[in-house]
């Protein structure tokens, strides 16, 4: 089983809350960011952004709340890579390794 991610572990991790912005989806309802830098300057910013859906429509279940990581990379031939990766499975300590190996 997977650790839980909740807020307050997100923040414990050094990550620093913003409200979603005007392009986000509307069930965005928080984004947390984090400055990963190297001795030469900022490598990457993660992003965690925390997804509260409706209950479900046909059954009233309630979805449970998601958390989603996301950072983008320039590639050394200045190209531009996003990834996402979703929060089943992961938790912040892996999903932070597995971008700086990336």
């Amino acid at each position: 089983m997977c650790e839980l991610i909740t807020d307050e572990k997100i923040r414990q991790a050094g990550y620093t809350e913003y409200k979603p912005s005007s392009i986000d989806n509307e069930y965005v309802t928080k984004i947390f960011q984090k400055c990963f830098r190297d001795g030469v300057g900022k490598k990457y910013y993660i992003d965690i952004k925390r997804w509260d859906f409706p209950p479900h429509p046909y059954t009233g279940e309630q979805i449970p709340t998601a958390y989603e990581f996301e950072v983008q990379f320039n590639t050394e031939d200045d190209r531009v890579m996003d990834l996402t990766l979703f929060s089943h499975g992961w938790t912040i300590e892996n999903a932070e390794a597995f971008v700086e190996e990336m």
